[in-house]
């Protein structure tokens, strides 16, 4: 192992701990004219995230609606769906999807490369 992860496992209590972490949860809000120019100027007002840590798994809630999350799996595989898990949309390899060239100030997405690009 690294000797730079090893002194941070450490410091936290080391690997021991690492391994009972089943969930990280952040509350976060994100703005400005970038996502306004995307075409969804208050996508990430308010939003909480929550990572696996052991595997790449994030949703973000809500997101598009008050009752739909984003849902990010391992390795491209995008999805929208209900509080409850019912699907809404799904795409595998959102990175392929985004349009050519890139006009900062004027390509749209849609919500799924939205929420890929965060």
């Amino acid at each position: 192992m690294d000797k730079l992860l090893t002194a941070v496992l450490d410091a936290h209590g080391g690997m021991e701990n690492w391994a009972k972490l089943t969930r990280i949860t952040a509350h976060m809000s994100l703005g400005g004219p970038f996502w306004a120019a995307r075409g969804w100027p208050d996508v990430y007002l308010k939003q909480t995230v929550t990572a696996d840590p052991h595997r790449e798994h994030i949703t973000i809630a809500p997101f598009t609606a008050p009752d739909r999350m984003s849902v990010m799996n391992v390795p491209e595989r995008m999805a929208i769906t209900t509080l409850d898990g019912q699907m809404i949309d799904e795409r595998l390899n959102p990175r392929e999807t985004f349009p050519t060239p890139f006009v900062q100030e004027s390509t749209r997405w849609d919500a799924i490369q939205v929420a890929y690009f965060t």
